[in-house]
């Protein structure tokens, strides 16, 4: 088959593109890319200028071209549909239809035959491990260690909700510092972050999990708190300045509510120091005893592999993080939160062999070094891991143990995770009443942060449960809830959710 004869198809107002009739999945920065090449066939696309058009606004390395350029050709399987000209640019080589988005007119080189597209086992597994990806911005919390999860006639909104106080943690502005410091921007948020101790009444979002809410967040305007507040739900949020020098840290720290701010600068000689005495200032300012354990001070993200690959997730970029990442197993094998993020990355690019090898090497670190707070979340992975696969008896045992390990760690935004996958296995295996004890209890958890994403897929949740259960009317009900929710709060990332609903209720009220 010569080049001539490959044909593509691009939908820039969908996202999705075809090449020769099999659709593939790009990630959003990878497909603004092809589309810039794409939608300009006869020009050579320097390198520059695909990063001021793609990453405009972003700080990025120039590797993330040729890794997504990579990228592309990977999935599309033949690599000269891009060609690259040495000192130039990239070019693209073959033909292209595309619906602008400024057009519904379809321009096109060459005239694509229509036809039904069948999904490869590779699209059904990374569909069925969506919702990990879409959850992980959630936060949820438990009303206490015997929470109740009856059924009740009362909307969960009207329920008396118990005061819960989430903490978010922000990396530290380290901008005055010298290169070698700049691990510190996540080096010293994690450590501060581990020496807050989360329990029944308090939720510490974790590293990543704060990652993942800024990047909900348009690049410029991660400063304004109130949109922190918005998409987090957290009751405070901690923001750090450093600047100085090694021995002599000069600290601005900022503890925000959603009515107040409180403003505390000190000196510090070291980093040590410095996280013991932010503690203990906001312990003083919001009136609660917060125990830290100091042993770990070692913090395995004071490592350039690490921090860089974090620098990449703030950007959204988990091509470039995973090269890292993978840098960093290879250096410190039983490094643990490398393969954390190793088998998380593998997981929301949709690779899923990748994912369940480096999930279970990391499981195996566990025989030599605790897995500490880790251990629940590699199980939860492990359990989608083998839910995707078929293997459901498996999948749910190793759920049910990472419920168990997540609520003795108090990390409560796992332990609904593990309520909505279970809850997910229920419903195939018929067992309603189970499914709707455990998506009931997920859902009164969002209600207690009052996380509008939350909210919007709990319903959605429960309109899926009750189109399975062939009860259409009760579907449309919670359809309606999340709907509302979405179009008042304007929630884009679950658009696409509400829209494949809004099909199926359409489909199933027809027969």
């Amino acid at each position: 088959m010569s080049l001539s004869d490959h044909v593509c198809e691009i939908n820039n107002q969908t996202g999705e593109v075809s090449f020769d009739n099999k659709v593939i999945v790009l990630r959003p920065k990878t497909f603004e890319l092809l589309y810039l090449l794409a939608s300009n066939p006869d020009a050579i696309h320097s390198k520059s200028e695909i990063l001021a058009s793609v990453w405009q606004g972003t700080v990025v390395e120039d590797q993330v071209v040729f890794q997504s350029i990579n990228e592309i050709r990977k999935v599309m399987e033949v690599s000269e549909v891009i060609k690259t000209y040495p000192r130039r640019g990239y070019k693209w080589e073959t033909s292209v239809s595309i619906v602008d988005k400024n057009s519904s007119q379809l321009t096109s080189q060459k005239e694509l035959k229509t036809q039904n597209r069948s999904k490869s086992i590779y699209i059904s597994l990374f569909a069925l491990l969506a919702f990990v990806v879409l959850f992980t911005t959630y936060l949820f919390v438990v009303k206490d260690n015997n929470f109740s999860t009856q059924k009740s006639s009362l909307p969960v909104t009207e329920k008396e909700r118990p005061s819960h106080k989430g903490i978010l943690v922000l990396p530290f502005n380290v901008t005055t510092l010298n290169e070698s410091q700049q691990w510190l921007r996540y080096g010293a948020m994690e450590g501060l972050i581990k020496r807050v101790s989360p329990n029944k009444n308090i939720t510490v979002f974790h590293l990543e999990d704060v990652i993942e809410i800024l990047n909900r967040i348009p690049i410029g305007e991660r400063d304004d708190i109130n949109k922190i507040f918005a998409k987090s739900g957290a009751t405070y949020i901690l923001e750090t300045s450093l600047s100085g020098q090694p021995g002599e840290l000069n600290i601005v720290h900022n503890i925000y509510s959603r009515t107040s701010r409180v403003t505390k600068t000190i000196q510090a000689t070291n980093l040590e120091h410095a996280l013991s005495s932010l503690v203990s200032l906001f312990e003083q300012t919001i009136g609660e005893n917060l125990a830290f354990d100091v042993e770990d001070s070692d913090q395995q993200l004071q490592s350039d592999l690490i921090a860089k690959a974090m620098q990449f997730l703030e950007v959204d970029d988990l091509v470039s993080a995973l090269s890292f990442v993978e840098s960093a197993v290879v250096n410190e094998p039983d490094n643990i939160i490398a393969s954390y993020l190793l088998v998380k990355i593998n997981l929301e690019l949709g690779e899923i062999n990748e994912a369940r090898v480096a999930v279970n090497k990391a499981l195996a670190i566990n025989k030599t070094k605790s897995l500490g707070q880790y251990e629940h979340r590699l199980l939860f992975f492990k359990g989608n891991i083998l839910a995707a696969s078929g293997e459901i008896v498996n999948a749910q045992k190793t759920l049910l143990n990472a419920e168990k390990l997540a609520k003795e760690n108090k990390d409560w935004l796992y332990y609904a995770y593990n309520q909505t996958m279970l809850a997910k296995i229920k419903v195939a295996q018929r067992k309603y009443d189970d499914a709707y004890q455990l998506l009931h209890s997920a859902l009164e958890y969002q209600e207690l942060l009052n996380c509008p994403m939350g909210i919007a897929q709990g319903h959605l949740d429960f309109a899926d449960f009750y189109l399975q259960k062939g009860d259409t009317p009760s579907a449309q009900r919670s359809f309606k809830e999340a709907q509302t929710l979405v179009r008042k709060r304007n929630l884009k990332q679950v658009f696409d959710l509400l829209t494949e609903m809004e099909q199926r209720l359409a489909k199933a009220s027809s027969m």
